[in-house]
């Protein structure tokens, strides 16, 4: 029988699910509504998701005890508030193609290059025997991220992250090689994080429940490739990554 620790926690992630449901509703009928009940539900949907991020941020507090991990989870509820922001701001106070919506949609490669590093410096300090915190050399790993961030932020100088179209006032881009790099780098990283995790978990008992976090990462990562190749309403890029992370 589930103790009464692990029915709390049970009721809790169906209520996180059925919250991230229902800001995918949201979002999937904001466009349909007049104007008043679109910005109602476009401001619900963005409520509900960065209070659930608040929400996993506050448990993180709460729940860790090495002050280094702790820092490392901050500042990836950090980042992925960002993310969240940045979404809520470019697609519900700018409407059109204009230079500050680019520079917030370049603003989305600051989490999504910084987060998976952050996740592999976790990993890496997880089951630390020596007790010593993780050695500085390791965090030389920011830097290429870092590099790309500087390309996209420079794009428009350059272009050789997105090719950008302006004909007749239709805007439309294609993706160049930093494009490609950025997105290499964010796959190779992260599951490099997922293989060391493997290899951290030590104890048998947490060896038997690595499933449990490698499935939830390959159904998220299905899902959202689900949506991004048919263009769902109800879930964009930007939560579907940040809660993948989670």
């Amino acid at each position: 029988m589930p103790s009464i620790a692990n029915k709390k926690r049970i009721i809790i992630y169906i209520i996180c699910a059925f919250l991230f449901a229902l800001a995918g509703f949201f979002q999937a009928v904001d466009s349909l509504l007049p104007e008043f009940w679109h910005a109602l539900f476009a401001l619900l949907a963005h409520t509900i998701l960065i209070s659930l991020v608040i929400f996993w941020a506050v448990s993180i507090i709460h729940r860790m005890v090495r002050k280094d991990l702790l820092v490392l989870f901050i500042t990836i509820a950090t980042l992925i508030l960002f993310f969240l922001v940045i979404r809520m701001i470019k697609y519900g106070l700018t409407e059109d193609i204009d230079t500050l919506s680019r520079y917030l949609w370049y603003s989305y490669y600051v989490p999504q290059c910084l987060i998976p590093p952050t996740l592999f410096l976790i990993t890496m300090s997880m089951e630390k025997k020596n007790g010593k915190p993780l050695s500085r050399k390791w965090y030389l790993i920011y830097i290429p991220a870092i590099l790309i961030i500087v390309s996209i932020y420079t794009n428009d100088l350059h272009q050789l992250a997105f090719r950008l179209n302006f004909d007749d006032n239709k805007f439309t881009y294609d993706h160049q090689i930093v494009f490609y790099l950025a997105l290499g780098w964010e796959i190779l990283i992260t599951f490099a994080s997922l293989i060391v995790m493997f290899l951290k978990c030590s104890v048998s008992t947490c060896r038997k429940r690595i499933w449990i976090p490698i499935s939830a990462f390959v159904i998220c990562a299905l899902f959202s490739t689900i949506c991004f190749l048919f263009n769902t309403k109800s879930f964009k890029i930007p939560e579907l990554l940040c809660f993948t992370c989670i």
